[in-house]
């Protein structure tokens, strides 16, 4: 029987990391980030039971279940809180006794401190997990997309993109390339480590039969996906997924056709949808198109480095070893990972000797037990036996680990391989008791600190590639001369999991994205001078004379850079627009790889010359520019967006502010252009208050 769970949650890696658990049970979840829309939600969905962050913007979740607590179908909906800061017994207490939770979870907690107590209210009703999803044989020789009828829920944009799969692979299939094959050979998890190691940027076109996707890497990333199945529409993935109902579905196809707004921005008027489940949905789409090419047991496939790639405002969020493991953990039967381990059992595997590798990005569900056993000292066989985990589980796991690069085998134990952590390994303690909290019933807004923005991490980050400048090799580690060869190993493996570029790949400032690698470049360069001894000699006799080697970096540029965007938004607050132009132009032109420079220049161009049609020109091609460079910040289509309306361009205004909400669901300027607050949605959805 299927069960709906409401996740009132702000950090998205914990979203994530419920909504992946909680799917793979059977459960439908729909997923809110703040009080307000969850209230929201919950008043016009069906739900099961709502999981609840304690600490959220604006009213806290006590005061949100309060909320809850006083409608009619929220006086008995099971409710369960989750804290990783309010520890104590009387919030447990109050939680339990005084609103009627059925559980009150710590962070960082395991799947069973979650699911345990779901089996236990649900009982029977629990729901079966969900089979992996393994895609149908073909028919005859070919799997031909199921063709648009009148009932088919695809939009314009769909049938749009089957167009363009179609003219791209039929361009593509002319080209040769040096990664091309079939997936019966080379099954696609392993085709995707390959792009990854070789940190390609490009497009992979894969077929089988008439089905046709197109996968975009950057920097052996995969961002993107675009297909040819109009199955896999926007419209479709919300149905299934159970966010929406088919005959929302078919009013917001009905709605389109009578305006210039898309589906996901006439959902959300309707009430289907928030903002925040707009961009979850559109998630859940790219996943759908990804992780089908998963179950293939056949198809070619070939890789297209000069592909230009799209300005794709929805990317994949997980590292590519994340997806591979989510990839077989979804998709892969119990025959066909049988298949794959059997041959494994007998190997002894120990943690990647390559940092770069180890430390990549990968969470789990359940198998933290695997993951410690996995020493060089016992086989596979072993490690499955002892772990506990379910076997079909850790076969799928250690799969993953295998074709990602973070584990390797050998067919004797492996000695001295260090612990096997990954990038996104939690903290050991939980974060410490903030002093004095408000009383949780009092009606004010949450303690919780902002989260940490991209610009004071930018000023940590050039900080210390700063420091690491001015240092020697040894001071780069923390190192004295007299090291040995564990202590330089030892102190390469702390920084390399530290700045492992896994930590900030989903970062929108490409600024953040280069100082993190140059200090990750600095870390391996003195770990890989010192651990070899021709070289270590080598550089002790230079470091005895006197000599240093030249470290310089671009780090000064961008903080020049830096320090010219704050002055000029400063001159920005006060509407000197041409004092601001020139600052904003000055930071471009010192580190032009950064979107925002060229967006605020365009803006404060346009502002300190409105009218005038060169300016409004050159503006607007600086913000396009911007967005050429970082399509997932919102700034840049608030802008545009903004010069449209004012220009009379309405219906291209209303484009740009649905693409900054599809970027930043909170982006305060959007919901506002495009009427779109709570209360709105409220009133809209009364038709559609059940499903």
């Amino acid at each position: 029987m299927t069960k709906t769970i409401l996740v009132v949650e702000d950090e998205k890696s914990v979203q994530k990391l419920l909504k992946d658990m909680l799917e793979e049970e059977g459960f439908t979840v729909l997923l809110e980030k703040d009080g307000k829309w969850g209230l929201s939600t919950f008043e016009n969905r069906d739900v099961d039971l709502v999981i609840m962050d304690v600490l959220l913007p604006g009213q806290n979740g006590f005061q949100v279940v309060e909320s809850i607590r006083q409608t009619s179908k929220g006086k008995t909906i099971p409710i369960m809180m989750i804290s990783g800061v309010y520890r104590g017994p009387e919030h447990k207490r109050e939680a339990l006794e005084d609103w009627g939770c059925v559980a009150y979870v710590h962070k960082p907690f395991k799947s069973e401190d979650v699911l345990a107590p779901l089996r236990e209210l649900f009982g029977e009703d629990y729901p079966e997990p969900r089979p992996a999803a393994v895609s149908p044989p073909p028919t005859g020789d070919e799997a031909p997309p199921p063709p648009p009828t009148e009932d088919d829920y695809a939009d314009q944009s769909s049938l749009d993109e089957r167009a363009e799969v179609e003219t791209t692979a039929s361009r593509m299939v002319m080209k040769v390339e040096a990664i091309k094959g079939n997936l019966r050979a080379t099954p696609f998890p392993e085709v995707m480590a390959q792009i990854s190691r070789l940190k390609a940027t490009g497009a992979l076109l894969v077929s089988w039969g008439k089905i046709k996707k197109i996968v975009f890497f950057e920097d052996g990333r995969p961002i993107f996906v675009k297909s040819n199945l109009t199955s896999e529409c926007l419209g479709r993935v919300l149905v299934k997924e159970g966010m929406i109902s088919e005959a929302e579905c078919e009013e917001s196809l009905r709605l389109m056709k009578h305006s210039d707004r898309k589906q996901g921005t006439i959902l959300i008027e309707m009430g289907a949808i928030s903002p925040h489940n707009l961009g979850f949905a559109l998630e859940k789409q790219l996943e759908a198109k990804l992780f089908d090419i998963f179950g293939w047991p056949e198809g070619e496939y070939q890789f297209n480095p000069n592909a230009n790639l799209p300005q794709a405002i929805t990317t994949f969020e997980g590292s590519p070893a994340q997806l591979i493991w989510e990839g077989i953990r979804r998709s892969y039967d119990d025959a066909r990972i049988r298949k794959e381990a059997a041959p494994l059992m007998k190997y002894y595997a120990a943690p990647s000797r390559d940092p770069l590798y180890r430390y990549q990005d990968i969470q789990t569900l359940g198998e933290e037990k695997l993951l410690p056993l996995i020493d060089g000292s016992r086989t596979i066989a072993q490690i499955i036996k002892f772990s506990g985990v379910d076997e079909i589980r850790a076969m799928k796991l250690i799969h993953a680990l295998k074709v990602a690069d973070i584990i390797t085998l050998a067919a004797d134990p492996i000695t001295d391989p260090g612990p096997l952590m990954t990038a996104s390994s939690p903290a050991a303690e939980p974060p410490p008791l903030p002093a004095g909290p408000p009383p949780l019933r009092k009606r004010e807004s949450s303690s919780q600190p902002p989260p940490l923005g991209e610009r004071v991490l930018r000023e940590r980050l050039a900080q210390r590639a700063m420091e690491l400048r001015r240092k020697n090799l040894y001071q780069i580690l923390g190192l004295k001369r007299e090291a040995g060869e564990a202590e330089i190993r030892r102190a390469y493996f702390e920084q390399a999991k530290e700045f492992h570029p896994d930590r900030y790949a989903s970062a929108v400032s490409s600024e953040i994205k280069a100082l993190a690698a140059e200090i990750y470049g600095l870390v391996t360069k003195a770990y890989e001078t010192l651990s070899d001894h021709a070289a270590r000699a080598a550089y002790d006799a230079e470091l005895d004379s006197g000599i240093r080697r030249d470290m310089a970096s671009d780090v000064s540029r961008m903080l020049a850079a830096e320090g010219q965007f704050q002055q000029g938004e400063m001159y920005l607050r006060n509407e000197e627009f041409a004092k601001a132009a020139n600052c904003f132009n000055e930071a471009r032109n010192l580190y032009a790889d950064e979107g925002d420079y060229h967006a605020y220049y365009g803006w404060s161009l346009y502002k300190s010359h409105p009218g005038e049609k060169a300016s409004t020109a050159e503006a607007i091609r600086a913000i396009n520019e911007a967005i050429s460079l970082n399509p997932r910040s919102d700034k840049p289509y608030v802008f545009l967006g903004s010069i449209y309306k004012e220009t009379g361009e309405a219906e291209k205004a209303n484009q740009q502010f649905e693409k900054a909400l599809q970027a930043n669901p909170d982006c305060v300027e959007a919901l506002l252009e495009l009427k779109l607050d709570a209360g709105q949605r409220r009133r809209q959805s009364n038709i559609f208050r059940k499903r």
